[in-house]
This record gives structure tokens, C-alpha cells and sequence, in this order.
């Protein structure tokens, strides 16, 4: 495993990677790693800095969705929302097939290990407001409306 960390627009983002496949991403990471980047990583920084200077809408680097059934169909459900778009916990659930689970959909997007990749912030409460965010509320406000607003969108 590579461990290294980048300061973006948004603050620390350590990037963690095989060989092979893109494992996590650490926002608002307090701990540097300094290991030598390997390609995916590269890639992975050059993307992220894509898509927060509003020039990517959607990621291409190779990782693997893990987890239960549950958990690989939720966020492969979140995958499939639209750049600029939100849509409710209850949304997503529902969308995967899973009608009533919402607060299971709600700690699906909790331990997400690629957020941003996998577009957790773009997951909302069904009153519209904003829900938790691993790299906090105002992050993820500042995400949706880095979308919303996007000259790309």
C-alpha cells in the first residue's frame, strides 16, 4: 500500500492505493504520508484537482466496490447520481431496491472509503437539508454547490 497526502482547495486528502485499485481517500486528513506516489495515485490527485477547479464531472480510476450486497448496491446506486444533483437517503434506498432503509443508507455513506469518488455529498435528507458529511457539513455543502454552479454542469 502507498499512503500519500496532498494539500488541495479543500484542505489535507491523503490518497491510499495498491498497485492495482485506488483503496481510500482521507479528507481533512491530520496525518501527512509521504510515501512516493505510485500512478494511481498521481492520477487520483489529478482528478480531484479537476474536479474542484470545475473541469471533471465524473472520476476514471480503477477501485473496487466492497462490502455486503447492501452496502455494493447502495453505492453503486450513489455512483449513478448525476453530477448536480442530490437525491434523499430515502431516494437512494429505494433506488437500490431497498424500501425503509434510509438510516442504513445513511451509515453506507458514513464509511464510504472513497467520498468524492463515490459522490456520498451528493446524498441528502428528504427535507433537502444538508445530512452529515465525513469531511463535515460545510464541506459538503461546498461540494453540492461547487456542482450546482460548475460552468461543465
Amino acid at each position: 500500500m502507498k499512503k500519500y497526502t496532498y494539500d488541495s482547495k479543500i484542505g489535507n486528502i491523503s490518497i491510499i492505493s495498491s498497485d492495482e485499485y485506488l483503496n481510500q481517500i482521507i479528507l481533512k486528513s491530520q496525518l501527512i504520508h509521504n510515501d512516493e506516489p505510485n500512478s494511481i495515485i498521481l492520477e487520483t490527485k489529478k482528478q480531484l484537482n479537476e474536479y474542484f477547479d470545475g473541469k471533471r464531472v465524473e472520476f476514471d480510476l480503477p477501485f473496487e466496490i466492497t462490502g455486503t450486497d447492501f452496502e455494493k448496491k447502495i453505492l453503486a446506486e450513489m455512483i449513478a447520481i448525476p453530477y448536480g444533483e442530490t437525491h434523499s437517503y430515502k431516494e437512494l434506498a429505494e433506488s437500490a431496491g431497498y424500501h425503509g432503509a434510509s438510516r442504513a443508507t445513511g451509515t453506507v455513506c458514513k464509511y464510504n472509503r472513497l467520498p468524492i469518488i463515490i459522490p456520498c455529498h451528493r446524498v441528502v435528507k428528504s427535507d433537502g437539508s444538508i445530512g452529515e458529511y465525513v469531511g463535515g457539513k460545510a464541506l459538503k455543502k461546498y461540494l453540492i454547490e461547487l456542482e450546482k454552479f460548475s460552468k461543465i454542469n
